[in-house]
C-alpha cells in the first residue's frame, strides 16, 4: 500500500460509454503516479462493462494505483459513497464516468488543495463537449448552460453562485467526513449532487473555479436521452423537496398541473416540432428543446408524487 497518496479520483460508472477513453486518460495524467489513486465503482449492473473495464486494466502501468468495483445495480449515491469509504486519500476528486480528464486535471486539483489547507474549501473543474462533435442540440445545451447550470464556454465565466456538481470536483475527506455523504434516496445521476452542494455550502464551503481542470465531455446527448434524464430530475426534486421547503425555482413549472397527454398540450408540442422542421430559425428550434424538456421535468415530478400517493395508502 502506498503511504504518500494524497489524493483519490472517485467515479461511478452509469454506462455511457466512454469506459475505455476514461481509464487511458488516468494513465496520462501528469501528477506522479504515487500520489493518487483511482477507483471506478460500477453500479450499472451491466455485466459488459465489466470485460471492457477489465481489459484496459490489465494493460495499465504497474505503478497506477487503479480499483474498478463492480457492484449490483444501483444509483451514482450509493455507488460514489462505497467509493469514497474505499479511499485512502486526504483529498476526494470526483469525476463523472463521461468525463476524460486531460493530463492536468488531477494535478490542478492536488495543486489546489496544496495551496488551500483549509477543509472547507472546494476545487471545481469545468467539463465540454468536443466544438467539432456538437450537435445543434448539444451546442444549445452547451452554450445556454442547462446541461450542468453553468455555461463554462462562456467568455470571461464565473461559476454561478452555490453551484458545485459531480463531474469534475474535489474536496477533502474531512470535509466529507461532515456531511453524512451522499443522499441514497438519488437513484439516477441526477439531483444528488445538487442536493449534496446545499450541505456543502450550509457548512460555509468556498468553491474555487480551475479552469486549467478541463475534462472533455465525451458524450454524445441527443434530446430523447435528455429529456429520459430531465424526466430523472423531475423525481428527484421531489427529493429536495422534502428535505428543503423551498420555494425552489421549478415549482413555477410543476405548480402548473398541466395535463401532459392533454389534446392542448399535444398539439402544443407538435406544433413546436412542426415550426421547426418548416422553418429552422433558431428562435423555433430553443422554443421545441425548451417545451419539452419542461414537460420531460413535469412528468417525472408527477411520477414521483403518484408513487409517494401510492406509498401513503399501502
Amino acid at each position: 500500500m502506498k503511504e504518500s497518496l494524497e489524493i483519490s479520483v472517485l467515479s461511478a460508472v452509469q454506462d455511457h460509454n466512454c469506459i475505455e477513453s476514461w481509464i487511458h486518460a488516468m494513465e496520462n495524467q501528469t501528477l506522479d503516479f504515487s500520489r493518487f489513486e483511482v477507483i471506478l465503482v460500477d453500479g450499472s449492473g451491466i455485466q459488459s462493462l465489466s470485460k471492457r473495464a477489465a481489459k484496459v486494466i490489465n494493460g495499465l502501468a504497474p505503478d497506477l494505483t487503479f480499483r474498478y468495483v463492480p457492484m449490483q445495480s444501483c444509483g451514482r449515491a450509493k455507488a460514489m459513497n462505497r467509493a469514497v469509504s474505499m479511499s485512502r486519500a486526504p483529498v476526494l476528486l470526483f469525476l463523472a464516468d463521461d468525463f476524460v480528464a486531460e493530463p492536468d486535471v488531477v494535478k490542478c486539483h492536488w495543486d489546489f488543495h496544496q495551496r488551500n489547507p483549509s477543509h472547507l474549501v472546494s476545487g471545481l473543474g469545468p467539463g465540454m463537449f468536443r466544438r467539432d462533435k456538437r450537435s445543434r442540440f448539444m451546442e444549445w445545451l452547451e452554450d445556454e448552460g442547462g446541461l450542468f447550470g453553468a455555461k463554462f464556454n462562456s467568455p470571461g465565466f464565473e461559476l454561478p453562485p452555490n453551484f458545485w456538481y459531480l463531474g469534475n470536483s474535489s474536496i477533502k475527506q474531512e470535509l466529507f467526513n461532515l456531511t453524512d455523504g451522499f443522499d441514497e434516496r438519488f437513484q439516477y445521476d441526477a439531483w444528488d449532487d445538487y442536493d449534496f452542494g446545499l450541505r456543502l455550502f450550509e457548512l460555509g464551503v468556498k468553491v474555487s473555479y480551475l479552469p486549467d481542470a478541463l475534462c472533455i465531455h465525451e458524450h454524445s446527448v441527443g434530446i430523447l436521452e435528455r429529456m429520459r434524464s430531465v424526466r430523472n430530475g423531475g423525481e428527484s426534486s421531489r427529493i429536495v423537496e422534502e428535505k428543503y421547503p423551498g420555494p425552489h425555482s421549478w415549482q413555477l413549472l410543476t405548480a402548473q398541473r398541466l395535463n401532459l397527454l392533454s389534446p392542448p398540450e399535444i398539439c402544443r408540442s407538435v406544433g413546436l416540432g412542426l415550426r421547426q422542421c418548416l422553418n429552422p430559425s433558431l428562435e423555433n428550434r430553443e422554443a421545441f428543446y425548451r417545451k419539452v424538456l419542461d414537460q420531460a421535468f413535469a412528468a417525472g415530478y408527477r411520477r414521483a408524487e403518484r408513487l409517494a400517493e401510492c406509498a401513503s395508502r399501502e
